[in-house]
């Protein structure tokens, strides 16, 4: 995970790999989960910041939670 942040990437492999952000949100909290949000950052566009805000707003709260901790990295990154 920590090196494909950094890894050029073209634009059907970046949707994969968003999809892999989505679904470490959507699922139970992990150890290494840290390294999905900075992953998010090297994966990061309008399409990816819509469906983490849109997770922002779940019922669930363990969604709501990730998706918060994914949506702060990219801020703090300067992503979103």
């Amino acid at each position: 995970i920590r090196h494909l942040k950094r890894a050029r990437l073209d634009i059907e492999q970046r949707r994969r790999l968003q999809n892999v952000v989505l679904r470490a949100i959507d699922g139970r909290d992990r150890q290494e989960f840290r390294h999905y949000c900075r992953l998010a950052c090297g994966v990061w566009d309008e399409v990816l910041d819509a469906a983490v805000a849109e997770r922002m707003e779940s019922p669930d709260p363990g969604i709501r939670r990730r998706a918060t901790w994914v949506g702060q990295t990219a801020v703090d990154a300067g992503k979103a």
